[in-house]
């Protein structure tokens, strides 16, 4: 499902997404949904999207993550540059203001009590990881897949 140059990858993604928006990483407003290791589980052990988090955090986003089975997350400090003051975040609730406040909302994990069609229609601009949101109509324009 995923390996380990995934995060790699997505991150290169975004970046290409934001891009097209005229945004940098550095200084976007970035949202992932999701940070568990797979769908439905309350477990972040290994999860790439952790790393991910971590990476948007070294090239200078504003990252904040929302996860209903995982509240917090410790990034490891060696891996954050210097000066990153980010060691824990908490995850944030999902709301419309919040969506609409996003320069980019990632899905990384699909949960399934997420949303997805809800979840476009509030954003600007969603980078879908995992392609959950195909069934989506309302809004394809602002879908970037993987």
């Amino acid at each position: 499902e995923t390996n380990a140059s995934m995060p790699f990858y997505t991150v290169r993604r975004v970046a290409e997404a934001l891009n097209r928006i005229g945004r940098p990483i550095k200084g976007s407003k970035i949202l992932i949904l999701g940070v568990a290791f797979k769908r439905d589980i309350n477990d972040s052990r290994n999860s790439p999207a952790l790393e991910i988090l971590t990476m948007l955090v070294e090239q200078g986003a504003d990252v904040n993550y929302h996860d209903p089975y995982i509240p917090k997350v410790v990034l490891s400090e060696d891996r954050l540059l210097t000066g990153a003051s980010i060691a824990t975040l908490e995850s944030v609730p999902l709301t419309a203001a919040r969506l609409q406040a996003q320069d980019c909302v990632l899905v990384a994990v699909a949960h399934s009590g997420f949303d997805l069609p809800w979840i476009v229609r509030h954003s600007r601009l969603v980078v879908d990881a995992q392609n959950t949101a195909k069934l989506v109509r309302e809004g394809r324009e602002k879908i970037v897949k993987l």
